[in-house]
């Protein structure tokens, strides 16, 4: 679930949909656990947000990303039928990634790309 909070804002928290129910204008409401955060738990949040510069919806909830594997080690042989990501062994500029980091999952772009295997994003 995405989140607006100040500190937070754009991040990703993992959560335990309860349970699903829209109202009689369309909206869809979710009941919800966070798993890292049980105490903080929403009773019902909206499934969509808008956008207040497009007038769009976006969905602030979504799946965990599936394991990733790495490009230089990635054997299709061996990872049929399952559910993964191939992930390049390098960064460039302009990728997008997330990453687990404080307890929640934060969206990012790689601005550049420094020594040792370090980027800016």
């Amino acid at each position: 679930m995405k989140t607006k909070e100040i500190g937070y804002r754009g991040a990703w928290f993992r959560i335990e949909i309860k349970g699903i129910r829209q109202d009689t204008n369309g909206r869809v409401y979710c009941s919800l656990i966070y798993k890292d955060f049980p105490d903080e738990s929403d009773a019902e949040v909206l499934a969509l947000d808008i956008d207040r510069v497009t007038g769009n919806y976006k969905l602030i909830i979504r799946p965990s990303p599936p394991p990733a594997v790495k490009e230089s080690s990635y054997d299709p042989s061996k990872e049929l039928n399952k559910l993964h990501v191939v992930v390049r062994d390098h960064w460039n500029p302009g990728d997008l990634f997330d990453w687990w980091y404080s307890d929640c999952w934060w969206s990012a772009e790689v601005i550049s790309v420094l020594e040792d295997g370090k980027f800016k994003v």
